[in-house]
């Protein structure tokens, strides 16, 4: 009977292990977004105080830096 007690514990430990690794993934990636959006929003403050011939230069390079950082393309890394 004791096996049978320690089988279902088990289970439902599993499961709950299961349940919070897939909560905690989604938070992370949450988390993620936020400190990207956070960064992007930082840039974009900075970019307002230069002077209005560089601000369209700054804000396309970090529009295209956040787009490559979101679908995850970095082109400087050297393939090994």
């Amino acid at each position: 009977m004791d096996a049978i007690i320690d089988g279902f514990n088990w289970l439902i430990d599993f499961f709950k292990t299961i349940f919070d690794f897939i909560s905690n993934t989604f938070t992370t990636i949450g988390m993620a977004f936020e400190y990207i959006a956070t960064i992007v929003r930082l840039c974009y403050k900075t970019i307002s105080t230069l002077p209005n011939y560089l601000q369209a230069f700054g804000l396309i390079t970090i529009s295209i830096c956040a787009i490559f950082i979101v679908i995850n393309r970095n082109p400087g890394k050297s393939k090994e």
